[in-house]
């Protein structure tokens, strides 16, 4: 009868937290996503605030609405800076759990390695078991003493 692999439930705790892991990963790089097309928007916004200045102070437009434009400008330009720095701190992030993710893989291999040299033991003890008996069979059979 072949022996339990005994690390079998270390063996699904480390999976599960590898999935965990990759679960993680994934969140922050959705994250990332949003935060690229958020950055996106800025941009196009920033766009279009420049060519409205660009048409309002050609066509001598009322101050204030340039000056509301300028204020929106500065706006954006801040609200874009902050999705640059909520993109670098997501990258750092993203990187971490990269780590952490290689390492809950690494420890996986490492119990999945220990599992296959166990059944590896295993086959090779049944196979000398088998081995033995068939040697303790064809002895049984080999007669000992001649008659003649």
């Amino acid at each position: 009868m072949a022996e339990k692999f005994r690390l079998q439930s270390v063996l699904q705790l480390r999976l599960n937290h590898q999935e965990e892991r990759q679960a993680e990963l994934a969140q922050a790089v959705q994250a990332i996503q949003i935060l690229q097309g958020q950055m996106k928007d800025v941009e196009h916004q920033l766009v279009e605030i420049e060519n409205d200045l660009r048409a309002g102070a050609a066509q001598h437009v009322n101050v204030d609405h340039l000056m509301a434009l300028r204020r929106h400008q500065t706006d954006t330009r801040a609200l874009l800076r902050q999705l640059e720095e909520q993109q670098h701190l997501v990258e750092q992030e993203i990187e971490r759990r990269q780590n952490r993710l290689r390492e809950a893989n690494r420890d996986v291999k490492v119990i999945e390695t220990l599992a296959e040299h166990h059944r590896a033991a295993q086959v090779a003890h049944m196979l000398k078991q088998e081995q033995d008996n068939l040697d303790e069979f064809a002895q049984k059979r080999v007669p000992t003493d001649v008659d003649g």
